[in-house]
């Protein structure tokens, strides 16, 4: 299993808390909702897995990044890993560049 944990992921979380909400909105993040296993995400696009323990998300290209609700350990993934999750808490992954991944 490859994790990165980025020394500044509590920084990126405490960021988006303290960012005005009307910036925040301006920003539009699109949800997606998780069906099925293969997913082109675009830059900036954001997908949604409740309940996600016991899945494997695979970085086939592109760049991600993964959290959990209340959780300030954030993953960061690049083509090529993978995360193997062991949480039930909604995770919610974004594409830092156009990704495609596979979630089984």
């Amino acid at each position: 299993m490859n994790i990165a944990l980025h020394p500044a992921a509590g920084v990126i979380h405490a960021f988006f808390r303290l960012w005005p909400k009307s910036r925040v909105a301006a920003t539009r993040l699109t949800m997606i909702p998780a069906v099925g296993n293969m997913h082109d995400i675009q830059k900036g696009a954001t997908l949604v897995v409740d309940n996600p323990v016991h899945r494997d998300i695979a970085c086939l290209q592109g760049a991600l990044w993964i959290t959990h609700d209340g959780d300030t350990k954030d993953i960061l993934l690049d083509a090529g890993e993978h995360y193997e999750v062991d949480r039930r808490t909604r995770m919610l992954i974004h594409a830092l560049e156009s990704a495609r991944i596979r979630l089984v």
